[in-house]
């Protein structure tokens, strides 16, 4: 089961949980490694690196140990 993203507050808005914020994090600093050890590498190609990365790592609340 998919972690939530969102949850509803009692002012009605939607505020992130720790799933949304422990990608935004891990995406942001690989990003600047990614950029540092291959600088040459096209955006699409970083991104697609960075979600494979993040299926196996240990702040992902989603990751399955297989």
């Amino acid at each position: 089961m998919a972690a939530r993203l969102y949850t509803a507050s009692d002012d009605g808005k939607k505020h992130r949980t720790g799933g949304l914020l422990a990608w935004e994090e891990f995406s942001k600093t690989m990003t600047a490694q990614l950029k540092l050890e291959k600088p040459n590498q096209k955006g699409s190609m970083r991104q697609k690196e960075i979600r494979r990365l993040w299926k196996k790592d240990p702040t992902n609340p989603d990751r399955v140990d297989k």
